[in-house]
């Protein structure tokens, strides 16, 4: 996971956009699935049709779309990046 801010000239934005991207998505993807359908084999669940490949691989999309970070009080994590002279600040 890595942090990207989007470093625009000070007269057009304010705060900085920033956005959480996954280094490697589909070695991490490829995780999930193999752990996943190996969990299910320790289990003996191996013969539930819905659980296939297909059906690993798009929950790890769902996931991946919906994932927030969260502050200590749960609450969604809000950051506010800013430029100062040749600095980024982070809030």
């Amino acid at each position: 996971m890595q942090l990207t801010i989007i470093v625009a000239p000070k007269e057009i934005e304010e705060h900085l956009e920033w956005a959480i991207e996954f280094i490697n998505l589909d070695a991490l993807e490829k995780s999930y699935v193999t752990a996943s359908l190996q969990e299910l084999e320790v289990i003996g669940d191996e013969q539930q049709p819905k659980y296939t490949e297909e059906y690993f691989r798009n929950r790890f999309h769902k996931y991946i779309r919906q994932f927030t970070l969260f502050a200590e009080d749960d609450k969604p994590l809000e950051l506010q990046a800013t430029l100062n002279k040749n600095t980024i600040n982070l809030s």
